[in-house]
């Protein structure tokens, strides 16, 4: 069987004073094929279309515990329905290949959890893009299997797999290792930060955080994992743009080798810009 190669990317969103859409001009520069979006780019949505270029995106649905709403409260329906039509007029401009949905936080919304699970899955059914469940610290992973297997039974062909997040599980106290060997065969994306136990950091690797990144990429390459790999990272400032390079590095590095020395060269090539910004 021949090694598969992942997509690697980011999380893109607006930072300290630079816009999605001039961020990812430094990511086409890098040589970055894919990038994971969220509802932060909607504001510059066709200056951030026009600039997209060649990139591949995913787009994180939104959240409660960062929105304030997600496709399972009912009372945003308006929100909801505006969303999916939006998504759906720029699905090829933005060149979204799936979505990425957590589970109801029926908890923090304050409505009922089968409730919200129905609304959700008809929200996903009329929304029509192949879409990955991500687990979410808090759930169990037999819980997260029980909701998996529901949401296909309404979702068929539209669920494209599971959104595997390490540091969630990892924060729970689960080793990631582990568990990614548990549901490898339905994973199809995979999200990736250094994080606490306790504490979901998205640090940059090696800055403070105990994750076993070594063992996890390594683990990715053993399967023959060929999905997309998004490093949720939040850098605390630009000073921290080395490192922040450093873990997309360390990623290819693990998973695709030959990616990882030509980017090597660009970033040499690149290294006084990045040294301008990181100043």
């Amino acid at each position: 069987m021949s090694q598969r190669v992942p997509y690697v990317g980011v999380t893109v969103a607006k930072f300290q004073k630079f816009m999605p859409s001039f961020l990812i001009r430094g990511l086409k520069l890098l040589g970055m094929d894919f990038i994971e979006i969220n509802q932060s780019i909607l504001p510059e949505i066709d200056r951030f279309a026009e600039n997209i270029g060649s990139l591949i995106t995913a787009f994180h649905l939104p959240l409660v515990s960062e929105n304030g709403w997600d496709f399972s409260c009912p009372d945003y329906k308006k929100e909801i329905d505006e969303m999916i039509s939006t998504l759906q007029l720029y699905k090829t401009k933005l060149r979204i290949h799936h979505v990425i949905c957590h589970p109801p936080e029926a908890e923090k919304a304050g409505i009922q959890l089968n409730s919200s699970i129905e609304f959700l899955l008809e929200n996903l059914q009329k929304l029509a893009m192949p879409v990955y469940l991500e687990n979410v610290p808090a759930l169990n992973p037999d819980d997260f299997l029980q909701f998996y297997w529901r949401s296909e039974k309404e979702l068929g062909a539209t669920l494209a797999g599971m959104c595997f997040d390490a540091p969630h599980y990892f924060v729970d106290g689960h080793d990631p290792v582990d568990q990614f060997r548990t549901f490898r065969d339905i994973v199809g994306c995979v999200h990736l930060s250094d994080c606490l136990v306790g504490d979901d950091l998205h640090r940059p690797f090696n800055c403070g955080g105990a994750m076993p990144i070594n063992e996890f990429l390594s683990t990715l390459r053993d399967n023959n994992f060929g999905g997309f790999i998004t490093l949720e990272l939040k850098p605390h400032s630009m000073k921290e743009l080395g490192v922040y390079i450093d873990s997309y590095m360390m990623t290819l590095q693990h998973l695709n080798y030959k990616k990882y020395l030509t980017t090597k060269l660009r970033i040499f090539a690149l290294r006084p810009l990045i040294n301008r910004f990181a100043a």
